[in-house]
């Protein structure tokens, strides 16, 4: 009898287990079919159809995962539906047959492959947009960085506040990793997510570091990531090797000593030991980005000091640093005033404020 129980109750350990292992199969497979499903859409998308774009749940879907979780920008967003838009008509297919198709397509074993497609789809669109001709400056962009450096962001940011630009300064967590730190440069972004995996990490790194143009500024937007680190000694060095004028990093930062004893300007969010590798991975570069509430496009001029850092649409780049000045010039004469004992409505008087 006893005998028997025993053998009941190893039966059911056994069916629990089995149902354990089951629902962890489904987790994964369910995981693995989500970024799949991205993969072979736009594998597929030379096959696309008849898709609702307006009413299709699965079409929402995919834009929330797009928007969310892959953490494009608006621009790369809208080309992609441009494109599968186009592709409408060329079948009799829906979207929920070509995710089908999809699925069938892409199982575990290429899952790398269609991770490896999905980002190259990505840069593909990123690229394109970002290669789109930088607006033209009256003077150099060196110039221009320099002039930008002997000013500071308040300035900046009250001639963006003229211009109805009120949204142009980055979160208040990302601040200078030395307070003298006082820089610009031209905007050449980067972006990273969170990933486990390691496959490829360092081809697209070392393409992103030939790539990096001089006279730039490294944005790096690592967005919500707590625990990896994105910059550190050796990135620090081989920015300096391209002429780069400074990083801004949404993100970690490591080898703290080693990074200042190469005097070069990093802005920065939080700082740890942990490395990158296993914990994040570079989804694309020099495309246009979102940190906070500020969208960035490479070209853009970026400055920092000690009050943070302040992002300068390129298109008006030059004007906003003529009217800065001029303001840099008031606010000496201003204080002119002040040591001259004018009273405070005076001044106003006169033109000035506080």
């Amino acid at each position: 009898m006893a005998k028997k129980s025993n053998n009941t109750n190893k039966s059911k350990k056994k069916s629990q287990n089995n149902s354990l292992i089951k629902r962890v199969l489904i987790i994964i497979f369910g995981i693995t079919a989500v970024v799949c499903v991205v993969g072979g859409i736009f594998a597929y998308a030379l096959f696309s159809s008849n898709i609702n774009i307006e009413k299709d749940k699965k079409v929402k879907d995919f834009l929330f995962f797009m928007l969310y979780r892959m953490e494009w920008s608006e621009a790369v967003l809208d080309n992609v539906w441009a494109q599968i838009g186009d592709l409408c008509e060329l079948s009799d297919k829906n979207l929920y047959d070509i995710i089908s198709d999809a699925e069938k397509l892409y199982r575990d074993e290429y899952f790398e492959q269609c991770i490896g497609q999905t980002r190259r789809f990505a840069e593909g669109i990123s690229w394109a947009d970002a290669k789109k001709e930088l607006a033209q400056l009256p003077i150099s962009e060196k110039e221009l960085c320099d002039r930008y450096e002997a000013l500071y962001t308040g300035a900046i940011n009250d001639v963006l506040r003229e211009k109805l630009l009120m949204d142009q300064a980055l979160p208040i967590s990302i601040m200078p990793l030395e307070k003298e730190m006082c820089k610009a440069g031209i905007a050449y972004t980067i972006r990273s997510n969170p990933d486990p995996t390691v496959g490829g990490e360092m081809d697209i790194r070392a393409r992103m570091l030939d790539d990096m143009p001089a006279e730039c500024c490294v944005v790096w937007d690592a967005g919500d990531e707590v625990e990896a680190s994105h910059w550190g000694e050796i990135m620090t060095a081989s920015a300096i090797a391209r002429h780069s004028r400074m990083a801004v990093v949404n993100g970690g930062i490591r080898d703290t000593r080693q990074v200042l004893a190469q005097n070069f300007p990093v802005f920065y969010r939080y700082r740890t030991s942990n490395g990158s590798l296993g914990r994040t991975k570079i989804t694309g570069y020099n495309i246009p980005i979102r940190v906070g509430k500020v969208y960035i496009k490479p070209g853009d001029v970026i400055f920092g000091d000690i009050d943070g850092v302040v992002v300068i649409p390129r298109a008006i780049a030059y004007e906003v640093l003529l009217r800065a000045e001029e303001i840099n010039r008031n606010e000496r004469e201003m204080k002119g005033w002040v040591h001259e004992g004018f009273s405070a409505v005076e001044m106003v008087n006169n033109g000035g404020y506080f």
